[in-house]
């Protein structure tokens, strides 16, 4: 349906048709996980023409931190997913890499889904910087023991 160079070429647009899809479609942890199909392709392609009939655009940027690459199911299984996550949120990810592939990266079989946590650079860091303080604790009261 739609290429990465598209919407890279016309990514205002394609961030507005898709910001607008998520609100209606996505609008419950319930409807993220659903399969998408072809009233939602029909539905992404209306608001896409209406962003661009209206030369609509958003005030923010629609993206959601950076991919932990070595430990994200979906970033590491699905090459043509990652450029769009490394762009965009995961839910917006997967609708433009369905769009483009017609692959759904949650139900890629039609008896299989694949639901993972998505693992964000900025929450490994977090658990690490956790760790370092939990370890650095742990050798000060070593330390203490051994000198007593």
């Amino acid at each position: 349906m739609f290429t990465f160079s598209e919407i890279l070429e016309n990514r205002r647009y394609f961030d507005v048709a898709v910001v607008r899809f998520a609100e209606i479609v996505f609008c419950d942890p319930v409807s993220r996980h659903c399969r998408l199909d072809v009233l939602d392709q029909k539905l992404f392609e209306a608001l896409l023409i209406d962003a661009k009939e209206t030369d609509a655009c958003l005030d923010f940027i629609p993206f959601a931190g950076e991919v932990w690459e070595l430990g994200d199911f979906y970033y590491s299984t699905y090459p043509g997913y990652a450029r769009y996550r490394d762009l965009y949120s995961h839910n917006y990810a997967r609708l433009l890499w369905w769009m483009e592939s017609d692959e759904d990266v949650y139900h890629p079989h039609s008896r299989r889904s694949d639901f993972y946590p998505e693992i964000l650079y900025s929450s490994v860091e977090s658990r690490l910087e956790a760790r370092l303080e939990a370890l650095e604790a742990l050798n000060s009261l070593r330390s203490e023991d051994a000198a007593n």
